[in-house]
């Protein structure tokens, strides 16, 4: 029974990884796929070690910074992108995933009649405190995951979310706000993580507010930077179009010019056989 336990802990750390892939997953190759995958098991099974030999330490360092870096790492590799661009996704994506956990552990609780407080440290080291009901609404929250996935690449591809992520470009400003951001989810979650799972479904939408929020500065504030470098671009091609064909036009002029005036010279000395051979060898292009 402890090792269904464990596992369903573990499967509980790749639900951003899943959503990712849905959402994606035209870009999905089996090679990222076993990479990440491997890297979410070794990252959750080391949390787990770590949770049980040092207790002390809060739980947001061993199962909030881990797989966050894992999803905001292999996302990048995905999506050909900057890492500091997935880093918000990611955090939203982890809050996600605990505010639809927060609600399917409240269901859970409610069908199971029970009155545990459902702390998230009864499921640390799988003692007979465990609490099922907490392993229960991880199994609740996977179908939730693939529908909410499924919905968001419909509206990634309308978008154009991929192309967007690996054209857009990223100051130091944007560095230090998702960083800033990053340490303060992290701080607050030292704290909510000890809390019971329905107390941590008020700091989950907090969070995923604040950084949908992030995110949708982010995406817009890049995407005006990219709108102006496109029409600069097309300025330029255009000026660049206008000059070439100002310059072919000059050139134009320049030989209809010298053609009207080597004309006019067969026509004033009455040269016609001249005139006839140089309007079709010249101006005709014609052999003789």
């Amino acid at each position: 029974m402890s090792a269904v336990l464990l596992a369903l802990s573990l499967i509980s750390g790749g639900y951003e990884m899943l959503f990712l892939m849905i959402g994606f997953r035209e870009y999905v190759t089996w090679r990222i796929a076993i990479i990440w995958l491997s890297l979410v098991i070794i990252t959750m099974s080391l949390g787990e070690v770590a949770s049980n030999l040092w207790p002390q330490v809060p739980l947001a360092y061993f199962w909030i910074i881990p797989i966050v870096c894992v999803t905001t790492f292999m996302s990048s590799r995905l999506l050909y992108t900057q890492w500091i661009l997935m880093l918000p996704v990611a955090i939203f994506l982890n809050a996600l995933k605990r505010l639809v956990g927060a609600i399917m552990g409240v269901i859970a609780k409610a069908v199971a009649q029970s009155a545990s407080p459902m702390l998230l440290r009864q499921a640390i080291g799988l003692h007979s405190t465990a609490d099922i009901n907490l392993f229960l609404a991880s199994i609740m929250m996977l179908p939730v995951i693939i529908i909410l996935g499924m919905l968001a690449h419909r509206w990634l591809v309308q978008v154009s979310a991929a192309d967007f992520l690996q054209r857009a470009r990223v100051n130091i400003s944007d560095y230090l706000l998702v960083i800033l951001f990053f340490a303060i989810y992290i701080i607050a979650y030292v704290f909510a993580m000890e809390w019971s799972v329905n107390a941590q479904t008020y700091m989950a939408i907090a969070a995923i507010v604040t950084f949908g929020i992030i995110g949708s500065y982010l995406i817009s504030n890049k995407n005006s930077h990219l709108n102006d470098a496109q029409l600069l671009l097309q300025v330029s091609n255009y000026n660049e179009l206008l000059s070439h064909h100002n310059r072919d036009l000059h050139l134009f002029k320049h030989d209809y010019e010298n053609i009207l005036l080597s004309m006019s010279a067969f026509i004033q000395n009455n040269d016609m056989a001249g005139l006839k051979r140089y309007f079709t060898t010249e101006v005709m292009c014609l052999p003789e």
